[in-house]
């Protein structure tokens, strides 16, 4: 439901290096709910780093929600972001 995926939304962006998340969706099977995730990380952290903080994400939703069976997370790197120069 609506106010459930606005909670996910925020568990999600309370990681410091998630930038975006671009999809978000749950599907029902049964009593129980699976969550769908594309998240946007910080482009300049590693690969190790941005499997540490899904981890985390999947854990503190799974701890939140007790009718979820899975999570889904898709990661992406932002786009980096514009450097202004001077003339």
């Amino acid at each position: 439901d609506g106010a459930m995926l606005t909670r996910v939304r925020r568990l999600i962006l309370k990681e410091k290096d998630v930038r975006d998340v671009t999809s978000l969706r749950a599907r029902k099977v049964g009593q129980r709910h699976w969550i769908d995730i594309e998240a946007r990380f910080d482009p300049r952290i590693e690969v190790s780093q941005v499997k540490k903080i899904i981890e985390v994400v999947k854990k503190s939703i799974m701890d939140e929600f007790e009718r979820i069976e899975g999570v889904v997370v898709v990661s992406r790197a932002a786009e980096p972001e514009l450097q202004e120069t001077q003339p």
